[in-house]
């Protein structure tokens, strides 16, 4: 089992917002308020795997697709970006108030970070976008955390949707995370999907 570093100096195919609410300034570092460093923490660089990019689709099977499924990747992908830029150890809350956004995509954001979930924890590290590569005997898999924290006494593997979070395969995929992390790091895992429209957790148990 490898885990591996996101790399932010990769350029990735990004969809940029259109069409959908905006935000004012450029999602990156100096977004931040002065102040307030982005803290992100990385494993030790390892050979990574195809580049996340490979999974995405192309432009022409982008333009093949309705314009309101568009509009909604393109909000979703923005949302994701913030959340991978926030720090969520420092009051995510108060950044966001320094922060000029659409109203909408504000309060998504704020929805998130004002979850029961973060009251209950004590966050020691997050790791944003974790790849990792799972190798067992008869097969490899491999694959991206949007979000794992970590806690004195367990992980938290946290997959981000759009708005269903209902689909049994999605909470196959976090349980698939959850087996991955809890090998690597000899902890309990709980692990969750978050439906950022709907704003709202659905716990994901672990296999039998």
């Amino acid at each position: 089992l490898r885990l591996l570093p996101y790399a932010l100096n990769v350029t990735h195919e990004t969809i940029k917002p259109h069409s959908v609410p905006q935000t004012t300034i450029t999602p990156s570092k100096r977004a931040l308020p002065k102040g307030e460093s982005l803290h992100k923490v990385y494993r030790e660089p390892l050979p990574a795997p195809p580049l996340k990019t490979s999974a995405r689709f192309s432009m022409q099977e982008l333009q093949l697709l309705p314009k309101e499924v568009l509009e909604n990747m393109r909000y979703g992908d923005t949302l994701h970006q913030w959340l991978e830029r926030l720090d969520f150890k420092h009051n995510p809350l108060k950044q966001l108030e320094a922060l000029t956004l659409d109203p909408v995509m504000m309060r998504h954001l704020k929805t998130f970070f004002s979850q029961p979930l973060w009251s209950e924890i004590e966050i020691v590290e997050v790791y944003q976008e974790v790849a990792f590569v799972d190798e067992t005997d008869d097969q490899t898999r491999q694959g991206y955390i949007d979000c794992l924290i970590e806690t004195p006494t367990s992980m938290i593997v946290i997959d981000y949707k759009l708005k269903t979070i209902d689909k049994q395969a999605y909470i196959e995929q976090v349980q698939g995370y959850m087996d991955v992390v809890k090998r690597q790091f000899n902890k309990p895992v709980q692990g969750y999907l978050y439906s950022l429209i709907e704003g709202r957790f659905q716990t994901v148990e672990e296999r039998l």
